[in-house]
């Protein structure tokens, strides 16, 4: 394992219509393994054994490398080797058919399963940034463990890609991001008086509005000798946190005046953005920030970052963008406003899950608990899947909700039980056990995230946040 404490496991077949150059470049290909410090290699046909052996030659540790016949024999191999944190590199000429190793694989993890696109969720950075020039920062917002994500994973993806801050709601959050090799500023909006260690100590930014935060952080830094960067926060019309805007020059004096802090930002939060019935009081919020930033600026200078757009109103409001806006739902593709996405929006997300049996149902048969549901005068095909409320999917989708099995839109039916959830599969002829069953995706005809969440009632962040462990988490992309 790498310094990182991270394996490195390459896949390889042959490259087709080399000629006579074919040995060779197998031979360069395993030398260079070595030279890189690939931990595992994985040689897939005669191709892959050609690299295989050249690598051996060059000092690669016979225990770390084997030579299979067959894409699908890699699967088994590989998931002896790795663990959470891996990377896979999967390579060969097109005719080799390396991508059956990824169903193979993908497929034994678990029944249920997200896959993020990460090359899509720097896509949509680059798509913001084409909204609001290169001159506004973005800030990626990757509270709540990246909305169940694995904040680390998105972070080091924007990173690479060159976001400007990163926010979280809690000092761990914070620290695991530092932990998991996240440079960039991470600004925390919410610092209890006995977490101020964590933000001074691991060079964390915080969000104050209140002279006691303020004092807290004050006392920590100069106990730690550390600089704080700090970013106060102003109440213009939300009514949830911030200081009322005509404190903020008072408190932005006492920063000012501290030896140890540091008036990084201003900042405010909209309540309505996406609302284009509620315009007025956003821009009447605005209006109000605008004010406070005059008046901050006067006694303590302009901060560097001055911050008040969210997803939504980062495309309806750009006189709003000041120095840095900030981006959550939109980084995943799953903002709308007047019920059409964002433009140059993808969604990033596919929940897949798998039929676990199929019965033929009687007329007049009831299914599941308290029998909500039941085939009424006419015989039903039901398949039971594998995704319940104990994996995140709602219990209020029972008899509302609709996952598609073999292209066709299939209802819930019944109540969602903890573990399974029937569907009707009557107009999907053929349906078997195994098959694979949509729950959502950016697919044509596939369910999408902003329609479940509102036939369960819900909003997307909930539904998000709400999957369990059990549902794995497979990461695409090219980073």
């Amino acid at each position: 394992r790498g310094g990182d404490g991270r394996l490195t496991v390459a896949v390889l077949g042959g490259m087709a219509q080399l000629g006579p150059a074919r040995e060779a470049a197998h031979a360069r290909v395993g030398r260079r393994l070595v030279a890189l410090g690939v931990g595992r290699v994985i040689g897939v046909g005669d191709g892959g054994g050609e690299i295989v052996a050249a690598a051996l030659a060059a000092g690669l540790d016979p225990a770390h490398a084997v030579v299979v016949g067959a894409p699908a024999d890699a699967a088994p191999i590989i998931e002896q080797w790795t663990r959470s944190g891996d990377r896979v590199l999967l390579k060969a000429s097109r005719y080799e058919r390396l991508e059956r190793v990824a169903e193979e694989l993908f497929g034994g993890l678990a029944s249920a399963r997200l896959t993020v696109d990460l090359d899509a969720v720097v896509e949509n950075l680059r798509a913001i940034r084409r909204v609001v020039g290169r001159d506004v920062g973005v800030l990626a917002v990757v509270k709540s463990f990246g909305y169940g994500l694995d904040g680390a994973r998105i972070a080091s993806a924007l990173q690479a890609a060159g976001v400007s801050f990163f926010s979280v709601a809690y000092p761990d959050e914070g620290v695991a991001l530092r932990d998991a090799g996240v440079t960039r500023p991470i600004l925390v909006h919410n610092v209890l008086p006995l977490e101020v260690g964590k933000v001074v100590g691991r060079g964390l930014s915080a969000e104050v509005w209140s002279e006691e935060s303020i004092m807290a952080l004050a006392a920590e830094a100069e106990r730690q000798q550390r600089p704080v960067r700090v970013h106060l926060k102003v109440d213009s019309g939300m009514g949830r946190a911030g200081c009322v805007p005509g404190d903020a020059p008072r408190l932005a004096a006492s920063i000012r005046d501290s030896r140890w802090l540091r008036l990084d930002g201003l900042m405010t939060h909209f309540a309505s953005s996406e609302d284009p019935a509620a315009d007025d009081d956003t821009r009447a919020q605005i209006a109000v920030f605008r004010g406070a930033l005059a008046a901050v600026t006067e006694v303590a200078g302009r901060p560097r970052w001055v911050h008040a757009c969210n997803s939504a109103a980062i495309a309806r409001f750009p006189e709003a963008h000041f120095d840095m806006v900030r981006a959550g739902l939109g980084l995943l593709g799953y903002v709308r406003v007047g019920g059409a996405p964002l433009e140059g929006q993808r969604p990033v997300l596919r929940l897949v899950t798998r039929v676990v049996s199929v019965r033929e149902l009687p007329p007049g048969q009831a299914v599941g608990y308290n029998a909500t549901w039941s085939t009424g005068d006419a015989p039903a095909t039901v398949a039971v899947v594998a995704l319940g409320y104990g994996d995140g999917y709602p219990w209020s989708l029972s008899n509302r909700g609709w996952m598609v099995v073999r292209g066709v839109r299939c209802p819930v039916v019944g109540r969602v039980s903890m573990d399974v959830t029937t569907l009707d599969v009557s107009a999907a002829p053929g349906v078997r056990a195994g098959d694979e069953v949509v729950v959502f995706g950016p697919g044509d005809g596939e369910p999408e995230l902003e329609q479940l969440a509102a036939a369960a009632g819900t909003i997307p962040y909930e539904l998000l946040t709400r999957l369990t462990s059990r549902v794995r988490r497979v990461y695409l992309g090219s980073r």
